[in-house]
C-alpha cells in the first residue's frame, strides 16, 4: 500500500471509530428506525399494587431505577420531595417523611414514606408527583395520575380481571386478582363466565392467596359477563365479599401484561 492509500485508510478507520463512539458502539433499534437514541430516564414504582388493602400504617416503599441517569444526592432530594400521601378521592395531603434505605446506591434506590399521624380506615393515594421529562412510571390511576391507591385496613375487593390468549389458539386464561389475601370456598363455583348468552365451562388451574386462575376453552375475545358469587370469598375477618357482576368486551380492554387484556375494577 502506498503512502496516500495508507493515509486514506487511516482516515476512514478514524471516522468510523468516531461514529461508533458517538452512537455508543452500535446503533440501537431506535437509531435504526430513525428516532434517535433513547433518552436517559428514572423509573418510579412501588411494591404496593394499586388498590391494595390491608396495607397497614406504613412505611410505604417507593423505588427508583436510573437508566442512564445517576441517582446522586441532588437528584434524590428532588425525587423524595415528589412523594406524597393524600386522601382519595378528595386529595387532602397527609404529612409524610421520606427516607432512603441504606442499601440504596447511585443506580437503584428505595424510599420509605412514613405518615405523620395514624391513617383512618379509608382509601388513600401514594402519589409519585406529576409527569415530568426524564421520569416515568407504569403505575397510574384515575387516567394518568402517577402512584397507587391503598387502604390501611382489611377491605378485600376484586382489583383486576384478566383475559389471556390469542386468536391463533382456542380458549383463554381467566385470572381474577384480589386486593389482599382472601379465603376462597368452592373456588370452582366462585366465578362464572358467560358469553353469547350461556355459561362457559372453565377449568380451575390454580388458587392462590390473592387470585384465581381458570382456563375457559370456548372463551374468545369479545363481550363477556363475569359473576362473583356471594358466599364464596371471605376476608381475614370472615365476612364474605358481596356478589359482583362485570360486563366487558375483552377485545377493547387495555393490555395489563404481556398477552393479557384486563379490566381494572373501579374502587
Amino acid at each position: 500500500m502506498n503512502h496516500d492509500k495508507a493515509v486514506a485508510a487511516a482516515s476512514t478507520v478514524a471516522a468510523l471509530a468516531s461514529l461508533l463512539l458517538a452512537t455508543g458502539g452500535c446503533a440501537s433499534p431506535t437509531d435504526q428506525q430513525g428516532g434517535g437514541s433513547p433518552q436517559p430516564f428514572i423509573q418510579i414504582q412501588s411494591a404496593i399494587a394499586d388498590g391494595t388493602t390491608n396495607a397497614g400504617q406504613g412505611p410505604f416503599p417507593v423505588s427508583f431505577y436510573g437508566a442512564g441517569r445517576i441517582l446522586d444526592a441532588g437528584t434524590m432530594a428532588g425525587l423524595l420531595a415528589r412523594l406524597q400521601v393524600s386522601t382519595w378521592p378528595e386529595g387532602t395531603p397527609i404529612a409524610v417523611t421520606s427516607t432512603l434505605d441504606p442499601t440504596s446506591d447511585m443506580n437503584r434506590a428505595t424510599a420509605q414514606v412514613t405518615v405523620g399521624a395514624p391513617l383512618a380506615n379509608r382509601w388513600y393515594s401514594l402519589d409519585f408527583g406529576p409527569p415530568q421529562a426524564g421520569l416515568t412510571s407504569q403505575q397510574t390511576f384515575d387516567s394518568g395520575v402517577w402512584g397507587v391507591r391503598l387502604r390501611p385496613d382489611s377491605h378485600p375487593v376484586v382489583t383486576v380481571a384478566e383475559f389471556c390468549g390469542t386468536t391463533a389458539t382456542p380458549g383463554m386464561k381467566f385470572i381474577v386478582t384480589f386486593s389482599e389475601p382472601v379465603t376462597i370456598d368452592s373456588a370452582s363455583e366462585a366465578l362464572t363466565v358467560q358469553q353469547s348468552g350461556g355459561a362457559l365451562s372453565c377449568r380451575l388451574d390454580a388458587v392462590g392467596p390473592g387470585d384465581v386462575h381458570q382456563f375457559c376453552a370456548a372463551l374468545t375475545p369479545g363481550p363477556v359477563t363475569v359473576t362473583l358469587a356471594t358466599g364464596t370469598v371471605r376476608g381475614p375477618d370472615g365476612s364474605f365479599l358481596a356478589s359482583q357482576v362485570w360486563a366487558v368486551d375483552i377485545a377493547t380492554l387495555p393490555i395489563v401484561e404481556t398477552g393479557c387484556n384486563g379490566y381494572r375494577v373501579p374502587l
